[in-house]
């Protein structure tokens, strides 16, 4: 989808909206509770997919492994995700992907097998 293909399509979901809320119940036009959202859409989405328990975290720390994929410094990856601590973003949230590792070994094993191999010399005894 294109940027502005995803701009009309928010525009008309934006008109439909009585106070604009993204959650927003269809009862009152007022927002939605967080446990609403989870309990209506967020966890039987995920059952449908057979991810049982899906929840908020998982989606912050997906959320942490896309931005590392990015190659967004640390820093910015703390203000993004809205930690007072660094090292909450650092040690906590997030992971990598498969395909991230698989990447990051292919450059290891073709930095070794492009060396030259070492140069022994023979020490006279």
């Amino acid at each position: 989808m294109t940027v502005s293909a995803l701009a009309a399509v928010l525009q008309d979901w934006q008109g439909s909206r009585t106070e604009g809320y993204v959650f927003e119940s269809s009862l009152t036009g007022r927002p939605l509770y967080a446990s609403t959202i989870l309990g209506k859409t967020l966890k039987p989405a995920g059952e449908m997919i057979r991810l049982r328990g899906l929840g908020w975290h998982d989606l912050r720390h997906s959320y942490r492994t896309y931005l590392d994929e990015t190659g967004a410094p640390i820093g910015v990856q703390q203000k993004l995700m809205r930690h007072a601590s660094i090292q909450t973003t650092a040690n906590v949230c997030g992971s990598s992907t498969r395909k991230a590792k698989a990447q990051a070994n292919r450059k290891v094993v073709e930095m070794v097998l492009t060396q030259e191999p070492p140069r022994i010399e023979a020490v006279a005894v």
